[in-house]
């Protein structure tokens, strides 16, 4: 019941709000059924090296780890075996990635990546996709390429990393989306690139 409800949340919640708050964790509220207890524990952690703020990002970083991986493990069979992909599947990829990506989990992040983009790509191109789904499809596809240009460029190929991001932005033009927030900032990505490469006038 418990994966059920896991996953029927992943469809119904934003995933961003769900990280919000389990990057609002505080061990020093936590509660004890004996208070002693409570007292004894939290002056150990007060004591320690690290403190309340090292346990804190310490408890915060493994949860949001668990719960991403948890997500991608329901997503990518779901991506693998839907006959009619649904955009509400790819822009749950979208956000898994992008997730898994700030969390550093790069070797995930391309697998989904990859996954998600073919997936998007072939959607796009269906003749059985309405406007509205098409449009949503080219718009995850061209993120997620994004997103494959911050995975090149943390492991700092930067010229993988910029070869991605113009793949993002020949689909947002080739869209018609090259004013959307989501491709500013794939341009701003491609200044950062260009700016590492000493190339700093094509970045201006």
């Amino acid at each position: 019941q418990e994966a059920k409800d896991f996953r029927q949340s992943l469809r119904e919640s934003a995933l961003d709000q769900v990280w919000r708050t389990l990057g609002q964790v505080r061990v020093q509220d936590a509660q004890a059924s004996v208070v002693e207890d409570r007292d004894r524990i939290l002056e150990l952690i007060r004591s320690s090296r690290k403190g309340y703020r090292g346990l804190n990002l310490a408890v915060i970083k493994r949860l949001q780890t668990w719960f991403v991986e948890t997500a991608a493990g329901y997503l990518r069979p779901t991506l693998e075996q839907e006959a009619e992909p649904k955009p509400s599947s790819t822009s749950l990829c979208v956000e898994i990635v992008g997730l898994l990506v700030d969390l550093g989990e790069l070797q995930d992040a391309e697998s989904m990546c990859e996954a998600g983009i073919c997936v998007c790509r072939a959607a796009a191109a269906s003749a059985d996709a309405d406007a509205e789904a098409g449009a949503a499809f080219r718009m995850h596809w061209a993120i997620l390429w994004m997103h494959a240009g911050r995975v090149a460029h943390e492991r700092g190929n930067l010229e993988l990393a910029f070869s991605h991001f113009e793949q993002c932005m020949t689909i947002f033009r080739g869209s018609g989306m090259e004013r959307c927030s989501e491709a500013a900032a794939a341009v701003r990505r491609m200044g950062v690139v260009l700016r590492e490469q000493g190339q700093f006038e094509k970045a201006i």
